[in-house]
């Protein structure tokens, strides 16, 4: 699993509230893309040292964050992590971490049905040295699943590319599978169709983000 791992470097202070969302005092943050600080839009209390401030737009209804900031509250005026408007990320903790689950539609199941799933991990983990120092050390990882195409549904994506003129978003994401397992070439072949005419708009949006995704896989998936 591919792990990728930054230091942050705080001074050391913390206090004691037991709920996961909620506010504190001195728990500031700033907008994605701002550089006013002002009080945070809630307030993650991961344990009585970690508590870390949320900038940014909630949907109550799926539960998700986008377009939003983490700081650690009371010791750093610099985001931990930042992430965009196309993003949709589910927060949750455990007992000495923060872990924002970052999703994506893919293909899932048999039928390959387009579907929402948590794809990429970060996880955000506080840790005090002997002499005081403490440091928020961050992993990213990629846990979705992809399913491998059958070699007759690989015959039938391949059809209809023959036949479409201009993709939509569920014969992208079809093709995005043959590349990520690289059967009949389409590793090179998915990436080429940036700017062959048959992609455009909201489809050509979703397949510069299939692409980044592409590039965070093995090479090929097995």
């Amino acid at each position: 699993m591919l792990r990728l791992w930054i230091v942050f470097a705080f001074l050391c202070s913390g206090w004691i509230n037991a709920s996961l969302f909620g506010q504190s005092k001195g728990c500031d943050c700033r907008d994605f893309l701002s550089e006013q600080l002002r009080s945070a839009d809630s307030v993650i209390h991961v344990n009585p040292k970690f508590q870390v401030a949320v900038c940014g737009y909630y949907n109550k209804d799926l539960g998700l964050f986008s377009e939003f900031t983490l700081y650690e509250c009371g010791r750093s005026t610099s985001s931990m992590y930042e992430w965009g408007a196309i993003s949709e990320c589910r927060l949750s903790t455990t007992d000495s971490s923060l872990v924002v689950d970052e999703f994506a539609f893919v293909p899932q199941g048999s039928d390959l049905v387009l579907a929402s799933v948590p794809c990429w991990r970060t996880e955000f983990v506080r840790s005090e040295s002997e002499d005081g120092d403490v440091m928020v050390l961050v992993g990213r990882s990629l846990v979705v699943k992809l399913p491998k195409p059958t070699s007759a549904q690989v015959v039938e994506f391949e059809r209809l590319d023959r036949v479409t003129d201009h993709l939509n978003e569920e014969q992208l994401a079809r093709l995005f599978l043959c590349a990520a397992y690289d059967l009949n070439g389409w590793r090179d072949r998915f990436e080429a169709l940036h700017g062959s005419g048959r992609i455009d708009g909201a489809v050509a949006e979703y397949h510069n983000e299939l692409v980044a995704l592409l590039k965070e896989l093995p090479d090929p998936l097995k």
